[in-house]
């Protein structure tokens, strides 16, 4: 596979993989923030439970494996452990998967990636 097509895959599994942390985080915060479960079930550690066991059904239905992706650079070698490794990022929710592909990783939009011009000397300083 020429090496173009690997990055392009790669970077189309990272960014499935913010996407569906997106997902999962704001329809989960619709349950999470029912009064239902507000009362019933607050302060009980549930929230990170629910969203690991929906986010491990979410990337084992739809064979989502970053790590794969990451280590073979192909599709059709995903793997048990890489799908719940997966799970695990998306279930760290949107915040957490950006904040892995930009510190981490080092991926960086076009706009962070132009550095910012400095602010040029006003005359008489």
């Amino acid at each position: 596979m020429p090496q173009q097509l690997v990055s392009d895959y790669v970077v189309s599994q990272l960014g499935l993989v913010v996407a569906l942390s997106i997902i999962v985080e704001r329809a989960l915060s619709v349950v999470f923030g029912a009064r239902v479960f507000v009362e019933r079930w607050s302060g009980r550690s549930l929230k990170e439970v629910i969203a690991v066991a929906v986010s491990i059904g979410v990337c084992i239905h739809w064979d989502v494996d970053v790590v794969a992706a990451l280590v073979d650079g192909e599709a059709g070698s995903e793997q048990l452990l890489g799908k719940l490794l997966t799970a695990g990022v998306v279930a760290g929710g949107s915040k957490a998967s950006l904040k892995l592909f930009r510190d981490v990783l080092g991926i960086k939009s076009k706009a962070e990636q132009v550095e910012p011009s400095s602010p040029s000397s006003s005359p008489g300083s």
